[in-house]
């Protein structure tokens, strides 16, 4: 005796038939959530304006005009004809003087703080100049400028 096996999926149907559509939330509903939401979240706090210390904002700057005028391992001067700068010129440059000046105390501080953080990777590193002047691209003294202003940002200064 045969017997017939029924599957065990019903078969589709042709056409499938749609799926109902999400309800249309009420305009109501959703203003009544948000002044919900605003009462619950006056308490806090806005959060403070971000300040940039003197140091970060010059060693920001000289990042900005670095990727934007490009960099320059340029020995004796601090800017080569096609107005690429050197480190030390675009932290002069960035601290409102001229690039070959060195009359700038807040390029001197910035300077002296760079230093201080290409001397953690490179110890053998004696100034700024001749540092930057060793490098073969960019590509390390733009890093060593970003890292110096991450540190100054999160030190303050």
């Amino acid at each position: 005796m045969l017997t017939r096996i029924r599957p065990l999926t019903p078969r589709p149907t042709y056409p499938p038939t749609p799926a109902p559509a999400p309800p249309t939330p009420d305009p109501v509903d959703i203003a009544a959530e948000t002044t919900h939401l605003n009462t619950l979240t006056t308490h806090i706090p806005a959060p403070a304006p971000a300040t940039v210390s003197p140091i970060a904002a010059v060693l920001d700057r000289a990042l900005h005009l670095l990727e934007t005028r490009g960099w320059a391992a340029t020995g004796r001067t601090c800017r080569n004809p096609t107005g690429a700068l050197c480190l030390l010129g675009a932290l002069r440059v960035a601290a409102g003087s001229t690039p070959n000046s060195s009359d700038s105390l807040p390029a001197s501080r910035a300077a002296a703080f760079l230093l201080d953080i290409v001397q953690i990777a490179y110890p053998n590193a004696q100034t700024i100049p001749s540092w930057n002047d060793g490098q073969p691209t960019a590509h390390q003294p733009l890093a060593m400028l970003r890292l110096a202003g991450h540190r100054a940002r999160i030190l303050g200064i």
